[in-house]
């Protein structure tokens, strides 16, 4: 089985975020079976940010992945209310990692511009040799720009680039739009547009 993780705080769930997981799944080059949308409670490199909660970006994420035969929604970084901790990579992918074959690929898909950044996540060295990483492309990003930022000693070919998806299209965009009361169709699933506001989400 080829499995790709998108984590993310999905704040909300986007069609930006759809043509990711769509366009990595028609991808030859990943054969994957399906992408698992793990849902962030907390951010370790975002935590000054504010954030919805949980309960309401996972709602949202189930609804708009309805009908995805081959996109799950994943929930295995939710913490306790009290819990001051926060979410890792690393620390995900090896609990996945426990339950997968050993002949298994895991991927993880990422944006460019926060790969560009892998240096400052946690144990950037192991989070390679566990798995892969899709890096999604933006106008004029390069795959040399990716490799140049790989660990010391780290092969190039546990990045591979993600081009061609161009949704225009940000989450600050949509709460922006939500609090304005303007349509949502544009954005996101007509079901997540509906429960945004009906639930009043980010009025």
């Amino acid at each position: 089985m080829n499995l790709a993780l998108f984590g993310g705080t999905f704040d909300p769930i986007h069609h930006g975020h759809m043509a990711v997981a769509r366009a990595a799944l028609a991808d030859p080059r990943f054969a994957l079976d399906h992408v698992e949308f793990v849902l962030a409670d907390r951010n370790p490199l975002k935590s000054d940010w504010p954030i919805t909660s949980f309960e309401h970006r996972w709602a949202m994420l189930t609804l708009a992945l309805e009908g995805e035969p081959r996109m799950k929604a994943n929930d295995m970084e939710r913490l306790p209310p009290e819990s001051k901790l926060a979410n890792y990579t690393i620390d995900t992918v090896r609990q996945l990692r426990k339950t997968l074959a050993p002949g298994d690929r895991l991927y993880f898909l990422a944006g460019i511009d926060s790969f560009l950044h892998i240096r400052s996540w946690k144990e950037p060295e192991r989070l390679l040799r566990e798995c892969r990483f899709i890096v999604v492309s933006r106008a004029g990003a390069t795959l040399q720009e990716a490799i140049a930022v790989l660990p010391p000693g780290t092969p190039a070919d546990r990045v591979a680039l993600l081009d061609g998806v161009n949704v225009p299209v940000s989450a600050t965009r949509i709460r922006q739009a939500a609090r304005a009361g303007e349509p949502l169709g544009p954005y996101v699933a007509p079901k997540v547009a509906e429960y945004i506001r009906r639930r009043r989400v980010y009025a």
